[in-house]
């Protein structure tokens, strides 16, 4: 599918901005029984605990955000109410339960903090939720006719942005497939295309903004945007390059150059936060009290870093 050129946001060179090493508190492994990462995909802070949601075992591990103590699961495999096939995201819904995306069963779930069912939206292609200022709100993928971003209350969802009015149906595949996720702030909507380092801004009415975004000083061409996350008065991206394209045939000696980009609210780049070369990032993470949880894909380990 192809946008108008006169919607995207385009990715400008910033001067150089001086960037800086992030500081590891803690990590986190599989224990055995106890609990265990098999495919984790993706993790948000609900309530003040830490949600892990692993897509492969359908389970969803709880811990304490602060000491990464582990303090329940829940979930199994399956069609019916309160089970899970596939689910891509976890987050609170305001009302002291939460949302999961509930992927390859069409719905978005709604379950107590102990995973008891409470109710469900159908939806295809469900992706990620996001909860704003007392707001929960989850974004449909482009294949779908309900391609958009929602915010839903009391079960009652609503379209803030849609996805379909502003890209066409003409060459599918050169711009939406590419787009990942998207944040909320107070000015509006930010998306991003994962591989085509490119940001794009909505305003909060649900239509595009031109704005220039200054383009990561990202290493290597294989490039991933991640999940955009609101951050005082701007938005934090999570980036990463690799050399994959001149790695040997074991694709052992993969190269990586793992960033966190700070923007202000008008695409300006104010900082580069600097994670560990060797850490095989996912695209999702999660914020809190100006602390990043995110994991390893490769060696399955959650890390916990200081943005201070």
């Amino acid at each position: 599918m192809i946008l108008s050129l006169s919607l995207i946001s385009c990715c400008y060179l910033s001067a150089e901005v001086p960037a800086r090493q992030i500081s590891l508190l803690d990590s986190l492994e599989s224990q055995g029984d106890e609990y265990f990462f098999s495919f984790p995909i993706d993790l948000d802070i609900a309530d003040e605990e830490l949600y892990i949601v692993d897509q492969k075992t359908n389970i969803i591990f709880v811990f304490d955000p602060q000491t990464l103590s582990f303090t329940r699961k829940f979930g199994q495999t399956g069609t019916e109410p309160g089970m899970l096939n596939r689910p891509l995201s976890v987050n609170e819904d305001g009302w002291g339960n939460i949302a999961i995306s509930d992927f390859n069963n069409d719905r978005l779930q709604f379950l107590s903090p102990y995973g008891d069912y409470i109710d469900e939206i159908e939806l295809i292609y469900p992706w990620k939720t996001c909860f704003y200022d007392q707001q929960l709100y989850i974004d449909v993928l482009p294949g779908s006719n309900q391609a958009g971003i929602y915010s839903i209350t009391n079960s009652n969802i609503s379209l803030e942005v849609d996805l379909n009015k502003y890209f066409t149906n003409k060459h599918f595949g050169s711009i939406l497939d590419k787009y990942y996720s998207y944040c909320v702030t107070d000015w509006g909507y930010v998306l991003s295309f994962s591989g085509r380092d490119e940001i794009t801004f909505f305003n909060i009415s649900g239509k595009p903004k031109r704005t220039k975004v200054d383009k990561l000083p990202l290493k290597y061409k294989n490039t991933l945007y991640g999940k955009p996350l609101p951050y005082q008065e701007g938005f934090l991206i999570l980036a990463s390059s690799n050399d994959h394209d001149a790695a040997d045939s074991t694709q052992t000696e993969i190269s990586y150059y793992n960033i966190i980009g700070q923007y202000d609210k008008k695409g300006n780049l104010l900082n580069v936060i600097l994670l560990p070369d060797k850490v095989w990032l996912t695209d999702s993470w999660a914020l809190y009290e100006n602390q990043v949880f995110l994991y390893d894909s490769m060696d399955l380990i959650i890390y916990k870093f200081s943005l201070n």
